[in-house]
Formats: C-alpha cells, structure tokens, sequence
C-alpha cells in the first residue's frame, strides 16, 4: 500500500515524489499509531525485506511474486506507472542500511552526521554501490540535520528554551547550550554569519541536498529569516 501511495502521489506531481523509508527508531511514534516496533534485529530484517518489496514494486515492469518472512506478493504490480518513484533510504548503519541503499536506493540521507562523517560514510557508500555494480553518482547524498537560528541570542534562547528541562542542561548559558547541540548532535546553530559556513561545510563534504529540522514548525520568523538572510549564500 505505500508504494502505490508513492506511485500515485509522483504521478500527480510530475515526478517529484520521493519515498523516503527507513527502520523505525522512536518508541513513542510506533505508541501512538499502534505499529510493532520489535527489537533491532527484527526491525532490520523487516526493513530489508520491506525495501526489497517496494523497490519491486516501483521499478519492475512486469508483475512481482515474492515470498518473504513479512510480505508475499502474488503477480503484484501497480497501474499506471508512468514514473519511476525515487526511494531515499535513511541512516547511518554501516553494516546494513548502507548496504541496502547501494542496492536499492536513489537518494541516502545520512542522520545528523558531522561533515566529516558524512564524507566518511559517503565513502563507504562509494564501495558498496562499486561491489552492488552501480556508478558512484547513482546515489544523491543528502544530510538531515537539526537547525536552530536566530537574529540574535535573545532569539537562539527562545529556539533552546524547551531543552532546559533536560538536567545536564539546565545550568549552562545560551551559548554553553548552542556548542552542546553543534558538538554533540551535529546540529547547525547561531546567527546568520554563524550558520552559512556550517552549511558550506557540508557542501565541501559532497553534501548534494541539506535537508534542517527546525523545533517549531510555526515559528514563522526564524523561516522568514533564514530565506532572506541565508538561502540567498547558496542560491
């Protein structure tokens, strides 16, 4: 049912659905909607097989009969198929989930990596698709990384001011906060002539696509913000 949600949503906007998919991690979310998370290695095997499924699905031209663990197909195939959905697999595991992208995946999104780790995982990518007898260029690389912005440092405690609950944070200064976050999680943070170098790092890394999280999705001035100060240093 997802790949055919995915077939259908690129048919209706010309091409430019993709299917980001992964192995699940958060508790929380799988609590909410009643979906199994199971442990890590069952988690996985789904995951492979799953991907597997609908890399079938969306990329064969004749019907699909699979027999899995978790899924089994019977001549499946979805119709009209006029594109083929690009699928992005996520994470950074470098035994499995990076293997799994060199075999079926258009676009990786590396997981709130450093710039040099994203340059070091990229490599192990490289290899993978060599051995999965794919070109290096196969596979866009794009980041996911955490964002918190401000005009000023009023403004970057407002973006920090939920992570103060948190008890080895809850003494430290706005800026002690800021390099925590930068060091720790890899997240890009600070002012506008603090953040486009970040950014550039990535770039100089092979970064093709920065995709940024932001803690607040209605906080309207910070978008407003970075469209007008930043994004102009990388159109």
């Amino acid at each position: 049912m997802l790949a055919r949600q995915a077939a259908h949503l690129d048919a209706l906007s010309n091409g430019r659905m993709i299917l980001g998919v992964g192995a699940g991690w958060q508790v929380r979310e799988h609590e909410m909607f009643g979906y199994p998370l199971l442990d890590k290695k069952a988690r996985m095997e789904r995951f492979a097989e799953g991907l597997q499924v609908i890399w079938l699905l969306l990329k064969s031209d004749a019907p699909v009969t699979f027999e899995g663990r978790w899924y089994s197909l019977r001549q499946a195939e979805i119709l009209p198929r006029p594109f083929k959905t690009k699928i992005l697999v996520g994470g950074n595991g470098v035994r499995q989930t990076l293997r799994l992208t060199a075999r079926y995946a258009d676009v990786w999104n590396g997981v709130q990596t450093s710039p040099a780790k994203f340059r070091e995982l990229s490599n192990i990518l490289d290899g993978y698709l060599f051995d999965a007898g794919r070109e290096a260029n196969a596979v866009k690389r794009t980041a996911a990384n955490f964002i918190f912005f401000g005009r000023d440092l009023a403004a970057l405690e407002r973006r920090i001011a939920r992570l103060r609950d948190h008890p080895d944070l809850r003494s430290k200064s706005t800026q002690e906060i800021l390099d925590v976050l930068h060091r720790e999680n890899s997240a890009l943070t600070g002012m506008t002539d603090q953040v486009i170098p970040q950014i550039r790092a990535f770039a100089e890394q092979g970064v093709q696509e920065l995709i940024l999280q932001i803690f607040g999705g209605d906080d309207l001035e910070e978008l407003d913000l970075f469209a007008r100060e930043v994004l102009p240093a990388f159109a």
